[in-house]
């Protein structure tokens, strides 16, 4: 058995209230149905994340940080083997900072646009530095 919940959110740009529904799975149904299941293609149906998830900016956080580490790694090992024996330290430094930066933006941004705890209805109900 589902527990719904309806919550009126103020929608931040138009100022109006707007109804959000809110479902739970059951623990014997797992996650068929539930908000956090992807639908097809990442198109949305609208409903919100449980509320025990991480918000959108956290994830997005924590995700650059952890691809920041193995982009600057990657490309210094990628430095490495294009210079061979011509590389120097600045070299090295500048592309694993070259790596770090854009590792961390991409995986931000991918994890922006595809996750489902970052779209709107999440990002204006549960998101608190929006």
């Amino acid at each position: 058995m589902e527990f719904v919940e309806e919550r009126l959110v103020l929608q931040k740009t138009a100022k109006t209230p707007f109804k959000i529904k809110r479902a739970w799975p059951s623990v014997a149904g797992g996650l068929a149905g539930s908000p956090i299941q992807a639908g097809i293609l990442g198109w949305s149906d609208g409903e919100l994340m449980r509320s025990d998830a991480k918000p959108c900016t956290r994830l997005m956080r924590h995700t650059a940080g952890v691809f920041s580490v193995g982009g600057g790694l990657t490309f210094w090992v990628l430095c490495r083997l294009h210079y061979d024996s011509r590389i120097t330290v600045p070299r090295s430094l500048r592309w694993a900072t070259c790596g770090a930066i854009s590792m961390s933006c991409t995986s931000a941004l991918l994890v922006r646009l595809f996750s489902p705890e970052c779209e709107p209805q999440n990002v204006a109900a549960y998101d608190t530095n929006s």
